[in-house]
């Protein structure tokens, strides 16, 4: 069984009542129905509808372990080498 983590959710009086009832014709938790509930939602609710996921194969790195290294190439691009430094005039804002 997996670890569970307590989540506070508010119901209406009809949704409290019904759920309650449930509960108690089924002989499990009104918690079991909720988590239970859940995971029918998420598995009908198909991962390409959501809009994070448009991002997915955007671009093309050209590196065939991105998913891999992603931190050092993340840090190489931001590393000295990469981004060329202008010197500052004295009395010149930032």
């Amino acid at each position: 069984m997996r670890a569970k983590r307590p989540v506070q959710i508010y119901l209406d009086e009809n949704q409290s009542a019904a759920l309650r009832a449930l509960a108690e014709i089924k002989g499990i938790s009104m918690s079991e129905i909720v988590r239970e509930s859940i995971a029918k939602y998420i598995a009908e609710s198909p991962i390409e509808h959501d809009p994070a996921m448009k991002i997915i194969d955007l671009g093309d790195s050209g590196k065939g372990d991105i998913a891999i290294k992603h931190d050092q190439y993340l840090a190489d691009s931001y590393s000295s080498e990469a981004i060329p430094k202008k010197p500052l005039k004295a009395n010149s804002p930032r």
